[in-house]
């Protein structure tokens, strides 16, 4: 195994989504790493993602969702 092979990296969102509809907004905060490996013609790479949206409801109460993403991809050529 060498290093090479290897891909490592990381990804943050930190924002505001509006409802172009209801006018709503959502604040979202999200953080996630992934790492992969190849070699000839097998890669494999995984990801896990953790993201927080404090959601604004119609009625202008606030909804908050916690969730967690994993990923996993095999390809063989």
């Amino acid at each position: 195994m060498t290093k090479e092979r290897w891909t490592f990296g990381g990804s943050g969102e930190f924002g505001n989504l509006f409802d172009s509809q209801t006018g709503a907004e959502t604040k979202r905060k999200a953080a996630g790493i992934h790492m992969g490996y190849g070699l000839d013609k097998i890669q494999f790479s995984s990801a896990i993602e953790f993201r927080r949206d404090d959601a604004e409801q119609p009625d202008l109460t606030h909804t908050v969702q916690t969730v967690l993403l994993l990923r996993n991809n095999f390809k063989c050529q």
